[in-house]
């Protein structure tokens, strides 16, 4: 299933996805789940990493690695993903 390899992905490192948003319009989100990379770049915002997130079918939700927050994508609405090289973003410790 693909929600599951996108699931794997996300959770060891970064994708991009891109996908429609509910106004329609078309975005590119530099994205990850991956636990390490989310506790060391909201250790001053707490309260980010303690938000509850729903989890439901219906929606996919990932850390925006250039808003540094939390986002919903609904799984039908995505267009392409790739996993980026880690290499790739200049901000990796």
């Amino acid at each position: 299933m693909v929600n599951d390899y996108l699931e794997r992905i996300l959770n060891e490192g970064d994708a991009e996805i891109v996908f429609d948003k509910v106004d329609g319009t078309r975005r590119i989100m530099r994205c990850t789940k991956n636990k390490q990379y989310i506790d060391e770049h909201t250790k001053d915002h707490k309260r980010k990493t303690e938000r509850v997130i729903n989890k439901t079918a219906e929606v996919l939700t990932v850390f925006d690695i250039e808003k540094n927050d939390w986002r919903t994508i609904r799984p039908d609405s995505i267009i392409s993903f790739r996993q980026l090289e880690h290499e790739a973003r200049a901000d990796r410790v």
